[in-house]
C-alpha cells in the first residue's frame, strides 16, 4: 500500500515549492500553460495548506466519502481544491475508512490552461497518512513561515486532542456525523454518548454515519426498538472469536470478507454452489424466505442487536423483497464477525470499512468469487452474462459487477457505466 508523503521547499519569493504523493502515483504533477514539460511541484504558499489539513483533520481522518458522491459541502473539508485563496490547487480528495485513507485525484481535462495530471483512486495505510501530514506541518515550523505562531498553535493543540482518548472520541464521532468540530449540536453528542455506554462506542459510531446530522440520534434510538422487537432472531452458527478477521491488517474490506466467507464455509460445510433460502435458513437458524417480508419499508437502515445470548440476534430488515433481504440477512451475519460480536450493528448505505466488509461478506458467501468466475466461463463478461449469473446465484446484479471489479475483470469506470445503464 502507498505510503503518503508532502514535500516542501522554500522559495525566495516566501511561496514554498510544494509534492504531493502516495508511492509512485505524485498527485501534484502539472503542466503549465504554454510548456508541455511535466513538473511535479506547486509553486504555492504552504501554509495555506497546513492550516486546511490541520482544520479539517478529524473529517478528513474519520468520515467516509458520500455514497451517492461528492457534495460541495463535504468537498470544502475533504478536496484539496478547496484550498483556494487565490491558488489553483489539485482536485484530490481525501477521506477516512478506518485504518486506511481513500484517496481520489481527478485530472483536468486537456483544455484547462493549468492542467494536473494525476487521475485514479486508491486507499493509504492511515498511519502513514497521519506520519505524511505530521511531517509536513513540523517541516514547515522548523523553516519558518509568516504565520508560523498560529500554525504551531493549532497544530499543538490537534496534536493534544489526538493524544486524549476521550476529545478523540469526541471529535471522531462529530466528524462521523458530518460536523466540523465543535459544530455538533450538544444534545445531539450528549444523546449518542448515552447510547454508546448502552451499547457500544463501534455501533454508534456506526450509526452517525447511517444517518449523519442533528437527527442521528433520535434514528437510532427508533431503530434500536425496531429491532428490539423484530420477529427475525438471527441464531450465529459460530462464536464471533472463532472468526478470525483483523480490520487492522491493512487489507481491504473485501478481501478480508472474502476470507471470512470461506472460512465459515469451511467450518461449518457449506458448498460453493449457490445457496438456496433453505441452506441459508440453516446457516442464520430461522425462516429466511418466510421472514424477509416483515423488513419495513420506512427503515433508514437495518440493525443488528443482540438479544441477551452471545450468539442470538435479533435483526430489522431494511429490504422487504428477496433477493436483496437474504443478503442483507447475511450482512448481519457477517457483522458479528467483524465487530466480534458487539451489542449493536447498523445495516447501512455508509462507505465505512465495516460496512464495505459486511456487503463483499454477503457476497462471498452468496456467490463465491471462484463459483461465479466459473459459471462465467469468460474474460469479458457482458451485460446478459451478468444478469444470468445474478439470476444463477440469486442476488442483485450489483452483486456481480462488484465482484467482477474487485478481481479486476471489470474496470472501476466500466462498473460505473453498467450502474448508470441499469
Amino acid at each position: 500500500m502507498p505510503e503518503f508523503q508532502i514535500e516542501s521547499v522554500p522559495q525566495e519569493d516566501g511561496l514554498q515549492r510544494v509534492k504531493i504523493s502516495a508511492g509512485d502515483s505524485v498527485l501534484t504533477r502539472l503542466e503549465r500553460p504554454g510548456d508541455s514539460s511535466q513538473d511535479d511541484w506547486l509553486h504555492v504558499p504552504a501554509e495555506a495548506l497546513a492550516f486546511w489539513f490541520v482544520d479539517n483533520w478529524w473529517r478528513i481522518r474519520w468520515e467516509p466519502d458520500p455514497p451517492a458522491g461528492f457534495t460541495p459541502e463535504w468537498r470544502l473539508a475533504h478536496d484539496i481544491s478547496s484550498v483556494g485563496g487565490g491558488y489553483c490547487w489539485p482536485r484530490v480528495a481525501l477521506w477516512g475508512e478506518g485504518e486506511q485513507v481513500g484517496v481520489e485525484a481527478q485530472a483536468d481535462e486537456p483544455t484547462s490552461s493549468l492542467r494536473y495530471l494525476a487521475n485514479g483512486r486508491f486507499l493509504v495505510r492511515a498511519a502513514s497518512f497521519e506520519a505524511g501530514v505530521d511531517d509536513f506541518v513540523r517541516l514547515l515550523l522548523q523553516s519558518g513561515t509568516p504565520d508560523g505562531d498560529a500554525l504551531r498553535t493549532c497544530f499543538q493543540h490537534l496534536s493534544a486532542e489526538r493524544d486524549d482518548p476521550a476529545v478523540a472520541a469526541w471529535r471522531k464521532l462529530e466528524a462521523q456525523l458530518g460536523f466540523d468540530q465543535d459544530r455538533a449540536p450538544d444534545e445531539l453528542m450528549t444523546a449518542l454518548a448515552a447510547l454508546a455506554d448502552e451499547y457500544g462506542l463501534d455501533g454508534v459510531q456506526e450509526a452517525a454515519l447511517a444517518t449523519q446530522g442533528g437527527d442521528a440520534a433520535t434514528v437510532l434510538q427508533r431503530e434500536i426498538e425496531v429491532a428490539r422487537n423484530s420477529a427475525i432472531q438471527m441464531t450465529s452458527p459460530l462464536p464471533a472469536e472463532a472468526m478470525k478477521v483483523d480490520a487492522k491488517s491493512g487489507r481491504e474490506p473485501w478481501q478480508l470478507a472474502e476470507d471470512a466467507a470461506r472460512q465459515l464455509r469451511d467450518l461449518i460445510g457449506l458448498p460453493t454452489e449457490p445457496l438456496s433460502n433453505h441452506a441459508v435458513s440453516d446457516v442464520v437458524g430461522f425462516d429466511v424466505a418466510g421472514k424477509i417480508r416483515l423488513a419495513r419499508r420506512d427503515a433508514r437502515y437495518g440493525l443488528r442487536l443482540r438479544d441477551g445470548r452471545e450468539d442470538l440476534h435479533r435483526v430489522s430488515l431494511s429490504k422487504s423483497q428477496p433477493p436483496s433481504g437474504r443478503f442483507e440477512i447475511c450482512r448481519a451475519l457477517g457483522d458479528v464477525f467483524w465487530s466480534g460480536g458487539d451489542r449493536l450493528g447498523p445495516l447501512s448505505t455508509a462507505n465505512s470499512a465495516r460496512q464495505k466488509f459486511q456487503r463483499a461478506f454477503a457476497q462471498s458467501l452468496l456467490c463465491p468469487a471462484e463459483s461465479l468466475l466459473a459459471y462465467l466461463r469468460k474474460d469479458r463478461p457482458g451485460a446478459d452474462d451478468v444478469e444470468a449469473a445474478a439470476h444463477y446465484f440469486d442476488v442483485q446484479p450489483r452483486v456481480i459487477q462488484t465482484i467482477l471489479v474487485n478481481k479486476g475483470i471489470v474496470s472501476r469506470s466500466e462498473f460505473q457505466g453498467m450502474v448508470a445503464a441499469s
